[in-house]
């Protein structure tokens, strides 16, 4: 949940702030209670088993190995994480894939005046899986050069695997009774049909929490499979601060800080996870996730709250500071 995504995000995140800093945000509400019974909440099977805080790693954990990887996968997995996180497109074919960003560019070796702008759709999964997803990874700090900056067709076979665009199917078939928070990005074709289909399938519905940002897709998968819990969309969670309407959810994921430019060059920042704010939430019935936290300050903060779950790029650090063994 970064990048341009979090850009947008960050537009509509600063009117919540204001409202939060109004001292509007935590009033009762009459319609806000009203929808509690429509949605379980803590009594999902999803949450049955949340350790508190749930430590969900963001993409796999993408600030210690390439994130939407099976490689992060499993080394999430390994870590003995309570969630595995990661966001899922459509293949030109008709296929569920993990990437973050809607252009394969921004992580594979794809190139060019024209095909760096290809969205995830416009490639089929044998297209996919032929690229490296490791190949920008990471953007700043050391580099593993034994696929950084490689192209698939130059990787070890033993990294091929690891570092290929998996699909979703893939995901679920190594970690069938792993919990994942699986988003659904905007894009240009829905992939609420195919999701639904596949936890149907695979009989993952009490293992997965489904998010987006973008509330067509949330609103069809609720339709197509209301025994699967879902998280707010940007819309829901400004219409529970804002009004104090509750969202039709079983959770809802925020960022802790959020940055306001009021006047130029003043910059703002209010604290949205307060006490308070988790508090209301619970009574509402709704789990709190914050992401993405990777401060060790903020992670305590966040901790030492309450808060139901943290998404992070660094399942490691957090496991640390919450004082979970870290294997080696």
């Amino acid at each position: 949940m970064e990048t341009h995504d979090r850009r947008t995000f960050l537009k509509r995140s600063a009117m919540l702030a204001a409202v939060a800093a109004s001292g509007r945000l935590l009033t009762s509400s009459a319609s806000g209670k009203g929808n509690i019974t429509s949605q379980q909440g803590f009594n999902r099977p999803f949450f049955s088993n949340a350790r508190h805080p749930d430590v969900i790693a963001h993409r796999g954990g993408d600030g210690e190995r390439p994130g939407e990887t099976m490689m992060a996968m499993q080394g999430a997995f390994r870590l003995n994480v309570d969630v595995l996180e990661m966001d899922v497109y459509m293949t030109k074919d008709g296929h569920l894939v993990l990437m973050h960003d809607i252009l394969v560019s921004k992580t594979t070796e794809v190139d060019g005046p024209i095909k760096r702008f290809f969205p995830v759709n416009k490639f089929t999964l044998s297209e996919l899986q032929q690229l490296n997803a490791g190949y920008r990874w990471p953007k700043h700090g050391p580099r593993d050069e034994s696929f950084y900056g490689k192209k698939f067709n130059e990787l070890a076979e033993d990294k091929k695997l690891s570092l290929r665009v998996p699909t979703l199917r893939e995901v679920f078939d190594a970690f069938p009774q792993t919990r994942m928070n699986i988003e659904m990005k905007p894009a240009f074709v829905s992939p609420a049909e195919a999701l639904s289909q596949l936890i149907r399938e695979k009989n993952m519905r009490d293992n997965v929490l489904v998010a987006s940002f973008w509330h067509p897709y949330l609103k069809d998968f609720r339709q197509l499979s209301p025994e699967v819990a879902t998280s707010a969309s940007a819309m829901e969670l400004i219409s529970y601060i804002h009004k104090h309407k509750r969202p039709n959810a079983d959770a809802i994921q925020v960022l802790p800080q959020i940055h306001a430019e009021l006047k130029k060059q003043e910059i703002i920042q209010w604290s949205i996870i307060t006490e308070k704010f988790l508090k209301k939430a619970h009574d509402d019935n709704l789990p709190v996730h914050a992401w993405t936290i990777n401060d060790e300050q903020e992670m305590k903060r966040i901790k030492d709250l309450g808060i139901d779950g943290i998404i992070t790029d660094y399942p490691k650090r957090l496991l640390s500071i919450l004082g979970r063994p870290v294997p080696a």
